[in-house]
């Protein structure tokens, strides 16, 4: 991504305890660790179901369009805590995907043209951001150790999805919401 362009992604947003939860992450590894590169660019953590997009106005218009379809809200569950590993590990909450979120995620790929081709949707691991970036895999054990006691496995009421814009340099943005 251009350091001077600006994208927009489409993602769900978290309800009260859950987002508490993992702001209380955030906020135990930034003031114990210095991980902050995810809590200090994203005012809000989310599940993100379609990234890379462009043209603001026409994502809104597409999305208002789409959830006057009659969406309505569904529940998903967390599955705890998940790791990837590479050259900057990715530490996360874990969704599990069921019938409304897969179909959510597959109609909006739909719309905006973003599915890839030999994809499926099992492909994707829906997920929240806790800390990515700014560590190594020496750091893993002390982040999971630190964040250990809180209760990630929860029910969330899916009644909700946001546009974001993000941007390597200035972070992340909520720019509309829409409820179902």
């Amino acid at each position: 991504m251009k350091l001077n362009k600006y994208k927009y992604a489409i993602v769900i947003n978290l309800n009260k305890l859950i987002e508490k939860n993992i702001r209380k992450s955030w906020q135990i590894i930034d003031s114990k660790l210095g991980i902050n590169f995810i809590s200090s660019r994203s005012n809000s953590p989310h599940i993100t179901l379609v990234s890379n997009l462009n043209f603001k106005k026409i994502i809104i218009k597409k999305v208002n369009s789409f959830l006057s379809n009659k969406i309505k809200p569904f529940n998903i569950y967390s599955n705890g805590l998940g790791v990837f590993f590479s050259d900057s590990p990715v530490v996360y909450l874990r969704w599990n995907i069921n019938f409304e979120l897969l179909k959510l995620k597959n109609n909006l790929e739909k719309i905006f043209n973003t599915k890839q081709k030999n994809y499926s949707g099992l492909n994707w691991i829906p997920k929240s951001t806790i800390a990515y970036k700014n560590f190594d895999e020496k750091d893993l054990s002390k982040i999971l150790l630190l964040i250990k006691k809180i209760n990630f496995k929860k029910k969330m009421e899916v009644k909700s999805i946001s546009v974001i814009s993000y941007h390597e340099k200035y972070g992340e943005k909520k720019i509309y919401e829409f409820n179902f």
